[in-house]
């Protein structure tokens, strides 16, 4: 499990990569989106994981002020 710690008014929401592809529940259905803290898809999980899973995986948190990634 990863979270994101993504701060802002208004509250962002995240998105996930893996390797600069976007990850979502409908890419890989392994994959689980939560709130953590109260931001949207703050909580990445992957269910099963297996050795191709090993990769560079990065949050974006966006609200209508703007990006940032890490």
């Amino acid at each position: 499990m990863l979270n994101c710690k993504a701060y802002g008014y208004p509250k962002p929401v995240v998105s996930w990569y893996k390797e600069d592809a976007p990850l979502t529940e409908e890419s890989d259905p392994r994959v689980k989106l939560d709130v953590f803290e109260g931001v949207t898809n703050a909580s990445l999980r992957i269910e099963n994981l297996d050795f191709d899973d090993r990769a560079d995986y990065m949050c974006s948190a966006k609200n209508e002020f703007g990006v940032t990634n890490s």
